[in-house]
């Protein structure tokens, strides 16, 4: 399995490129899940929307907790 998990945004730019970096440099398999709005067929999934949603979790959040991680990862979804 995966043992780098992430999850990115499109509109926020400079934490999905530290992301990417980060999960290039892992040794082993990374995954991450990019939120994009899709601006010619959802009108209702907006880039606001996801804006509205989304947020970076601090820096010393724990990594080491998957009951945190999969609470977090299904918080509007």
């Amino acid at each position: 399995g995966a043992n780098f998990v992430a999850r990115g945004f499109t509109g926020h730019q400079e934490h999905l490129v530290k992301l990417m970096k980060e999960a290039m440099s892992y040794p082993g398999y990374a995954l991450i899940d990019i939120l994009q709005p899709c601006v010619s067929f959802n009108k209702v999934n907006t880039l606001r929307w996801y804006a509205d949603r989304v947020y970076e979790l601090p820096e010393e959040y724990g990594t080491d907790n998957l009951s945190q991680a999969l609470e977090k990862a299904m918080e509007w979804g």
